[in-house]
């Protein structure tokens, strides 16, 4: 499983776009998410042990390589490990 890591202001940009592409029910469904692009989204908040930084993100986790490919050409190659 690949995860990518986006930023709050990034994953509202993104819930937008893909809104606007699918509908709010693919965004407001978890199933219809993986199902439609391949990833299921998690919440994730904790300090970060390397700067001790409290961190709030939202992590997407891709089912393949496949999954990531496609949702790196449909909405723009970002680094995100």
């Amino acid at each position: 499983m690949t995860t990518l890591i986006l930023n709050h202001s990034e994953w509202n940009r993104l819930r937008q776009r893909i809104s606007d592409d699918y509908g709010q029910t693919t965004v407001m469904l978890s199933w219809r998410l993986k199902e439609t692009l391949g990833f299921t989204i998690r919440t994730h908040s904790g300090k970060n042990s390397l700067t001790n930084v409290y961190e709030y993100d939202t992590r997407l986790d891709f089912i393949s390589q496949d999954a990531l490919t496609f949702f790196n050409l449909k909405y723009g190659c970002r680094d995100g490990q």
